[in-house]
């Protein structure tokens, strides 16, 4: 893609964003692969109306919500940011936390 199509974006970081989609592409096969195409879409579906909401600052957040809710427990993580570098992340199973870790997201 030519970098003009990423207006705000310098042209030294042309190789960081082709490396981002080669890797958003990746973790797409891997979805499909791994959990289900339907798994993917759905992902996809949520990943587009956060963006669309991030770039209307204020928009509702009816739609994104609803596509959350449609998400199966068993395919959600929680995570709670402690401060700019770490959260706890976990997965909510049976009325209790799971799988509890604190990362470092940096």
């Amino acid at each position: 893609m030519k970098p003009s199509s990423f207006p705000g974006f310098a042209l030294h970081d042309t190789p960081l964003r082709d490396d981002v989609r080669r890797l958003g592409a990746w973790a797409g096969r891997m979805l499909a692969e791994q959990v289900s195409p339907a798994f993917l879409d759905q992902v996809e579906r949520i990943r587009t109306a956060a963006i669309a909401r991030r770039r209307q600052k204020g928009a509702p957040l009816a739609l994104l919500s609803d596509l959350l809710d449609e998400l199966p427990a068993a395919h959600a993580q929680w995570s709670i940011r402690i401060n700019d570098q770490w959260r706890v992340c976990f997965v909510w199973t049976g009325g209790h936390a799971a799988d509890v870790e604190i990362v470092d997201y940096h």
